[in-house]
């Protein structure tokens, strides 16, 4: 069991073994969900930002034009 004491600020530094096994290194993003009542803790793996990007524009052009805002402006 590792544990991590809390600042006033909320931080808490992640122990030097969990952060192995996750294989975490600085400027890596984690997340925390609940879970039957427990906070599990896990490395969130990398996204091609630039390709997301890419594709939201693409949508926003598809997907926003005049065309289609007034064939679903009753929905």
């Amino acid at each position: 069991m590792e544990f991590s004491k809390l600042t006033t600020k909320h931080q808490a530094t992640i122990p030097k073994l969990i952060r192995k096994k996750l294989a975490l290194q600085a400027g890596d993003y984690i997340q925390f969900h609940e879970q039957n009542g427990q906070v599990v803790v896990s490395k969130v793996e990398q996204v091609d930002r630039d390709y997301l990007g890419a594709v939201g524009m693409t949508l926003e052009s598809e997907w926003l034009s005049e065309a289609d805002e007034a064939a679903y402006a009753d929905l």
